[in-house]
């Protein structure tokens, strides 16, 4: 009996802790799958920049300079340099600055594409990992594991709790394995298609 009761204490406990990740979770995968949500609509601006005298003109110096002034901050990514000129995008979930140097001037031009609400749950429903520059997208990766990990301990405990109910069994093992032949089905369809 104190098993079954540690489980059942551990069940509630982990739908307690998941159930606003994974309401967040579930409101991203309808912004993605549901066209009228605009995840597309996009505030595109730019501007010009002058860039001291004495700041480096490395990507990291200018993104720093720009995070000072601007408020500009993020992931620094895809950089090249082309015909005299540094380029590079600093990104953060749903916005993104295109911003570009030329070595003989010291304007820094940006082009600034900032997206709304709905683009934001559209990208952080598609981050992973927890190797960023930024301590908030490094905590939201480590709280997906954990919901990841939660959703196997939580089903396994519901499926231990619905099993110790006798008249419940048959139900429940037909449930249980109706539900995995049409996740097993439709895996295989999406896989063919």
């Amino acid at each position: 009996m104190r098993l079954s009761k540690a489980i059942r204490e551990t069940h509630l406990t982990l739908a307690a802790f998941m159930a606003p990740l994974l309401a967040v979770y579930i409101i991203s995968a309808l912004v993605m799958e549901q066209p009228f949500f605009e995840i597309s609509r996009i505030n595109e601006s730019q501007f010009n920049v002058e860039l001291p005298f004495g700041v480096a003109r490395s990507a990291s110096s200018v993104a720093e300079f720009l995070n000072r002034e601007k408020g500009i901050s993020g992931e620094i990514t895809s950089r090249r340099e082309k015909d005299g000129a540094v380029s590079y995008n600093i990104k953060r979930l749903g916005s993104e600055w295109k911003v570009s140097l030329a070595w003989d001037s010291s304007q820094i031009e940006v082009q600034q594409y900032l997206g709304n609400v709905f683009r934001y749950l559209d990208r952080i429903h598609r981050h992973s990992g927890v190797r960023h520059g930024n301590l908030a997208l490094n905590l939201w990766g480590i709280l997906a594991g954990c919901v990841a990990v939660s959703l196997f301990i939580f089903g396994c405990s519901g499926i231990y709790l619905w099993f110790l109910l006798v008249k419940e069994r048959r139900i429940g093992l037909i449930l249980l394995c109706g539900h995995a032949a049409i996740t097993i089905l439709v895996l295989g369809l999406v896989r063919l298609a």
